[in-house]
């Protein structure tokens, strides 16, 4: 995310909307910090605050899809 930040800094608004692929957020899960939010965490609290030039797409994976 730090380069929201540095848009917002800068007061640079992109003339396109900025996307950002999130692949298989649910397999983040098994990838916890020590401290701090993990990815879902994080994007559930922040979400909100974000611009309305950027976009998420975000997949998760089913037990089914995975072998």
């Amino acid at each position: 995310m730090l380069f929201l930040f540095l848009f917002l800094s800068e007061r640079k608004i992109p003339d396109e909307d900025f996307i950002i692929l999130i692949d298989g957020l649910n397999e983040a899960e098994f990838h916890k910090p020590d401290y701090g939010d993990t990815i879902v965490s994080f994007l559930s609290k922040m979400i909100g605050k974000f611009p309305s030039w950027l976009k998420l797409v975000v997949t998760v994976r089913t037990s089914l899809q995975v072998r």
